[in-house]
C-alpha cells in the first residue's frame, strides 16, 4: 500500500470515517478517531464483545485491490500467533472504498506509561526489555521484521505484560533523507516529530531516481534496522520522557546501569554492522536477571495466556485474553439471577498464583538472599486457637493462608525485585474477581509479597487496591482488607514526600465509615486495628515532620520532589491536634457500639490508645465509657473491662483511681450471688450440708460428692433451649390476657416473713400445674411452645421459672412502652404555655415539711444502731466475714437468709430490702466516707430481642 501510493494523492483523499466503518458488520459502531495519521486513518470503534481499533486504508481508486497485503498479513499473522507478546491484526476486510485492519483495543501503550503514576522502576523497566527483545527476536526466527517499533506501538497491560503490535510490511523500508514529508505521512502517526528508523534506511538524493524509476522495489526490512529502533525505545523509556528532556547522546550518561547503557549504546550505532543481533543482546549474564530467563516470562506468559475465541463469529483467529474476560462477564451476569458468580480469568489467575506461591516465592528472591534464606530459622504465624478467658488475640502478624508456604524473615529490600512484576500481575486481576475467596486470597498474596517489596511500592502500588476492597459487598472481604491495609502500613519505615500526608488525607477517611459498617465482624476487626492506627499515624506525621526539617526526601528512586507550601504551613502541633479528633471521634464511636463483641475488641489493646489520647483524653472518652460496662449483662464485656481496666488507670491517674474507678468496681464485685459464694467458700461442712445444699438440690441432676465449682457444672440441669424460652417470654408478654402467668403475680406492698415466703411460694407451686388456670389462648401459647422442642422436663423447669420469665417480660414491655412514649412526652415538653403532668404519668404528692429540734438531730436513729450491731461491721470491711465461729451475728444472720432461700420472687425482694437497709446504715456510718455519693447506675431495660442466655 505504502509503496505504490504517494503522501501528497492520498492526503487528498477525503470521506467521514463513520461512514466507512458502517461498511463492516452492524455490530461495529464507530466511536472517535484516534492519533493524526494520514496514511492509516485510526478510529476506535464499539462491539458487544469488547473496543475495537480500526485501522482504514481509504482507496482513492476502487479499481486498487489489496489481496496481495490480505495474503502478507494472513501469513505473518499466523507466524507470529505462537509468540507471547506479539499481538497482530486480527482481521483484514476490503471493500470498494477502502481497507479494514481490526484487532482488540488495549488502552494504554509504553509511551503512556513511561509518564503514567507509579512510575516504572528498574526491575519493571527490565522486565518490559526482556519481554520486547525476545518478541523481537522469536519474530525474526519466524522471518518475520517489524519495520516500525516505536513507543506507541508497545502496548502495556495493567500487570505489564506488553504486546508489540502494528507490523508494517505495507510502509516503505527506505526514506528521503532531505524530504521529511514521507517520514511525516508515514512514520510520524502521532505528531511528536520522534524518529525511531535507523539512519541506513534514509536514502541520499543520488539514489532519488532508483526508487522513483522502480517504484514497487521496497528493501526488506533487516534485524539491525528493528535493533535499533528497539535500542530508542529502551533508551526512551530508561531517560524518562517525563521529564521533558530527552536526547539520547546527551543524556545516555544519566543511565545509571552500566550493562543497559553498553546495551543502549550498541544497539543505537550507526554502523549496522556494529549492532548485535536480538538473540546476542538477549544473552544470559549480562544485563537482564536471570530469572526472567530460567521461570518469570514462562510463568507470566502462561497466567496471561489468551483466550480462543474472537469477538467475530467468523474469524478463526486469536485476540488477546480481554475478550475472554468480557465474555466470562458476560455470562456471569446471564445467570445473576441464579444466585451463583461464575468464575472469571481473573479468579483463575489469582487461583493459579496462590497454589503456585510457595514454589514461586524462591524465583523471586535474590540469589544471596536465598542462601541466606535456607539457614534462617522459620517462623510460624499459624492461627492459635483462643482459650475461652482471651477469645480476642493479637490479629498482627496476620496468618496467611498460603498452601506449602511458611513465612520466614527477609530483610528489607533496597531497591525492588521480580516481586513487584508478580504484583503487578496481582492487583491487575484482584478487581475483576468475581469470587470473595479469590478476593482474600489475593489480599494474602500481596501480604506474602509486600516482604519483598520497597515502602514506595507498598504505599504506592498495594495500598490503593487494599483501599479500594474496603467498600466490597461482601464483610469477610472488608475486614480482610482491613487487616492488610494496617499490617502493610505498620511494615512502612521510610516514606517520601508525595506520601507524608497519606493518613490525613486518603487513609482515615477512607476507613472512617467502618465504624458504620452494617457487619459486626468488620466493626470488631476495625476495633482490634484502631489502636495500631492511631500508633502507625503518629509515627508516619513524625516522619513527615523529618522530611520538612530536610525540605526534600532521599526517594528510593529518582523521584525527589519538594514540599508543597501547604505542607510547610501546617505546623506539628496543628497536625497532631486534627489526628487526635479524627481517632477520638472513631473511638467514642466503637466504644459505644450496640455490640458487646466490639466493645471488647477496642478494650483488647487500650493501654496504646490511652498513651496517644493522653490522660485528659483519656479520662474524659475512654473511662467515661468504659465506666458503663459494668452494668452490661454479657459477663465478657465485663471480664474484658476488669482484665483492661488496670491499664486504663495507670494512665488515667490516681485521683480519677481513687475517686472514680475503685468505687464503682466494689460496688460491682458486691452483688448478691457473689456474697453467698464469698460465704458459702468459709462455711463450716454441717452448714453447706444442711443450710445450702439443700436450696440447691432441685437444680441437680444428681447428688454431689463435694460441692465445689467443677461438681457443680458436671451436675447442673440443662437449660431450657433458647427459642422455648423466648417463646416463653413473648407469650408471658402477654399475661394480662392470660391465666397462666397471672396467677403468679402477688401484692408488692405486702411485707411477708422468710416463714410466709416460703408458705405462699408452696402454695403458688402446687395450685400451679400446667394443666390447671390455662385458658384456651393459653392452650395454643402451650402447644407453640411444644411445637418448638419443649419435653415434660421442660414443663417442670417453665414452672420453676414462670416468676423470673414473668419479671423478664415486664422489663421488656416496659422499655417497649417507653420508647413508644418517649416521643409524646418530647413534643409536650416542647410545646410553650401550660404543661399538664397527667399526660407525663406524674402524680403530684403534697410533703409537710417541719423543722427538728436539735436533740432529734444528734440522736441517734435506733433502727440504724440496731441494723449495724446485727451485721457487727461495715461492708466494706472483711474481718468478720472469715470469722469460723458458729456463734457469731453475721454466721447466724447467713443462716438465717439461707434457710429461707427458695429462689421465690418474695425471697428476692426481702434480699433487696435488706441490702436497702444495709445501704441506709452505711450511708450514716462514719468508716466509709463518700460511699454512699457514689452509685452504679442500673442499666436501661433492654427490649425483647436481647436478653441474657436462660439461666442454668
Amino acid at each position: 500500500m505504502g509503496n505504490v501510493q504517494s503522501g501528497s494523492t492520498l492526503t487528498r483523499t477525503t470521506g467521514a470515517l463513520d461512514a466507512l466503518v458502517s461498511e463492516l458488520t452492524p455490530d461495529i459502531v464507530y466511536e472517535k478517531s484516534i492519533g493524526q495519521a494520514r496514511f492509516l486513518k485510526t478510529v476506535r470503534c464499539r462491539h458487544r464483545n469488547g473496543p475495537l481499533v480500526v485501522k482504514i486504508f481509504i482507496k482513492h481508486d476502487p479499481a486498487i485491490s489489496l489481496r496481495a497485503y490480505h495474503r502478507k498479513q494472513k501469513v505473518d499473522r499466523d507466524a507470529l500467533q505462537d509468540i507471547p507478546n506479539v499481538y497482530t491484526h486480527q482481521a483484514f476486510v476490503e471493500t470498494d472504498k477502502a481497507g479494514f485492519l481490526i484487532r482488540q483495543w488495549i488502552a494504554s501503550n509504553l509511551y503512556d506509561r513511561i509518564s503514567t503514576r507509579p512510575f516504572l522502576s528498574v526491575i519493571e523497566k527490565k522486565w518490559i526489555v526482556y519481554q520486547l527483545l525476545t518478541a523481537l527476536s522469536l519474530a525474526h526466527s519466524q522471518n518475520t521484521p517489524h519495520g516500525d517499533i516505536k513507543s506507541t506501538n508497545i502496548l502495556v497491560t495493567s500487570s505489564n505484560w506488553i504486546y508489540l503490535t502494528d507490523f508494517a510490511p505495507y510502509k516503505p523500508t527506505r526514506l528521503p533523507l532531505d524530504d521529511p514529508s514521507d517520514f511525516s505521512f508515514f512514520y510520524d502517526t502521532n505528531g511528536r516529530r520522534t524518529c525511531y528508523l535507523a539512519p541506513e534506511r534514509f536514502y541520499k538524493a543520488e539514489k532519488v531516481a532508483r526508487y522513483i524509476d522502480q517504484p514497487d522495489t521496497n528493501d526488506p526490512v533487516t534485524q539491525p534496522m528493528d535493533v535499533f529502533s528497539a535500542g530508542c525505545v529502551i533508551a526512551e523509556m530508561f531517560l524518562e520522557y517525563r521529564e521533558g528532556e530527552y536526547t539520547v547522546d546527551a543524556h545516555l550518561a544519566a543511565i545509571d546501569d552500566q550493562g543497559i547503557r553498553t546495551m543502549i549504546q550498541q544497539m543505537i550505532s550507526l554502523d549496522p554492522s556494529s549492532r548485535p543481533t536480538f538473540d546476542a543482546v538477549l544473552a544470559r549474564g549480562n544485563v537482564l536477571p536471570e530469572c526472567f530467563y530460567s521461570f518469570l516470562h514462562g510463568y507470566v506468559a502462561s497466567i496471561s495466556e489468551r483466550a480462543t475465541s474472537f469477538p467475530f463469529p467468523s474469524s478463526t483467529t486469536v485476540p488477546p485474553s480481554t475478550a475472554n474476560s468480557v465474555k466470562t462477564k458476560e455470562s456471569a451476569t446471564n445467570v445473576e439471577g441464579a444466585g451463583e458468580a461464575v468464575p472469571t480469568d481473573s479468579d483463575h489467575r489469582i487461583e493459579r498464583i496462590w497454589e503456585d506461591y510457595a514454589s514461586v516465592e524462591p524465583h523471586l528472591l535474590p540469589p544471596q538472599q536465598l542462601d541466606r534464606t535456607t539457614a534462617d530459622v522459620r517462623v510460624d504465624y499459624g492461627i492459635t486457637i483462643p482459650s475461652s478467658l482471651n477469645l480476642h488475640q493479637d490479629i498482627f502478624p496476620v496468618s496467611l493462608q498460603i498452601p506449602s508456604y511458611t513465612p520466614s524473615p527477609h530483610p528489607a529490600p533496597a531497591e525492588d525485585g521480580p516481586s513487584l512484576i508478580l504484583l503487578s500481575l496481582v492487583l491487575a486481576n484482584i478487581r475483576n474477581c468475581s469470587l470473595p475467596s479469590s478476593r482474600i486470597r489475593a489480599l494474602d498474596i500481596l501480604l506474602a509479597l509486600s516482604a519483598q517489596l520497597t515502602d514506595e511500592s507498598k504505599l504506592d502500588r498495594a495500598v490503593p487496591y487494599v483501599v479500594e476492597l474496603l467498600r466490597d459487598e461482601v464483610a469477610i472481604v472488608r475486614a480482610a482488607a482491613v487487616r492488610t491495609l494496617m499490617q502493610i502500613l505498620m511494615t512502612v519505615t521510610v516514606i517520601t514526600p508525595s506520601n507524608v500526608s497519606i493518613f490525613p488525607e486518603y487513609i482515615i477517611p477512607n476507613v472512617r465509615y467502618l465504624v458504620q459498617d452494617t457487619e459486626v465482624s468488620v466493626r470488631a476487626t476495625y476495633a482490634q486495628c484502631i489502636a495500631p492506627l492511631a500508633d502507625t499515624a503518629l509515627r508516619y506525621l513524625e516522619m513527615g515532620q523529618t522530611l520538612q526539617a530536610h525540605g526534600i526526601a532521599p526517594g528510593t528512586n529518582n523521584d525527589r520532589q519538594e514540599y508543597d507550601e501547604v505542607h510547610f504551613e501546617v505546623s506539628y502541633d496543628a497536625s497532631l491536634y486534627d489526628l487526635h479528633l479524627s481517632i477520638q471521634e472513631q473511638l467514642a464511636a466503637l466504644l459505644m457500639d450496640p455490640s458487646p463483641i466490639v466493645k471488647r475488641a477496642v478494650l483488647h489493646n487500650i493501654s496504646s490508645l490511652c498513651i496517644f489520647l493522653g490522660r485528659q483524653k483519656t479520662n474524659d472518652v475512654i473511662l467515661s465509657h468504659m465506666i458503663t460496662y459494668l452494668n452490661d449483662r454479657d459477663w465478657l464485656l465485663r471480664q474484658a473491662f476488669f482484665e483492661s481496666i488496670v491499664d486504663v488507670a495507670a494512665c488515667a491517674g490516681g485521683r480519677s483511681l481513687e475517686e472514680y474507678i475503685l468505687p464503682l468496681m466494689v460496688q460491682a464485685l458486691s452483688g448478691t450471688a457473689a456474697f453467698i459464694a464469698s460465704a458459702a467458700k468459709h462455711l463450716q461442712p454441717s452448714d453447706v450440708w444442711c443450710i445450702l445444699y439443700p436450696s440447691l438440690r432441685h437444680l441437680l441432676r444428681c447428688d454431689l460428692g463435694e460441692v465445689d465449682e467443677q461438681s457443680l457444672l458436671v451436675a447442673m440441669k440443662s437449660p431450657l433451649p433458647r427459642p422455648v424460652f423466648d417463646g416463653a417470654v413473648q407469650w408471658a408478654m402477654k399475661a394480662e390476657h392470660t391465666m397462666y402467668w397471672r396467677s403468679q403475680r402477688r401484692p408488692a406492698t405486702k411485707v411477708e416473713s422468710p416463714r410466709e415466703s416460703i408458705v405462699s411460694m408452696r402454695k403458688a407451686g402446687t395450685s400451679s400445674s400446667p394443666k390447671h388456670n390455662r385458658t384456651e389462648e393459653d392452650e395454643v401459647q402451650w402447644s407453640k411452645l411444644q411445637n418448638l422442642g419443649m419435653t415434660l422436663a421442660d414443663e417442670a423447669k417453665l414452672v420453676a421459672m414462670r416468676d423470673y420469665i414473668l419479671k423478664l417480660a415486664n422489663n421488656a414491655s416496659s422499655f417497649t412502652s417507653r420508647l413508644r412514649l418517649e416521643p409524646n412526652y418530647e413534643k409536650i415538653i416542647r410545646t410553650t404555655g401550660d404543661v399538664e403532668l397527667q399526660k407525663l404519668s406524674v402524680v403530684p404528692q403534697t410533703v409537710f415539711l417541719k423543722s427538728r429540734s436539735t436533740t432529734d438531730l444528734s440522736r441517734p436513729s435506733r433502727r440504724s444502731s440496731d441494723i449495724m450491731t446485727r451485721l457487727g461491721t461495715p461492708r466494706m470491711s472483711r474481718a468478720t466475714s472469715v470469722d469460723h465461729a458458729p456463734n457469731t451475728p453475721a454466721f447466724n444472720e447467713l443462716r438465717r437468709r439461707l434457710s429461707t432461700t427458695n429462689h421465690s420472687g418474695s425471697s428476692l425482694n426481702l434480699a433487696a430490702a435488706a441490702r436497702e437497709r444495709a445501704g441506709h446504715a452505711a450511708a450514716q456510718s462514719p468508716s466509709l466516707p463518700g460511699a454512699a455519693t457514689l452509685t452504679l447506675a442500673p442499666p436501661n431495660p433492654p427490649p425483647a430481642h436481647d436478653r441474657p442466655s436462660s439461666p442454668h
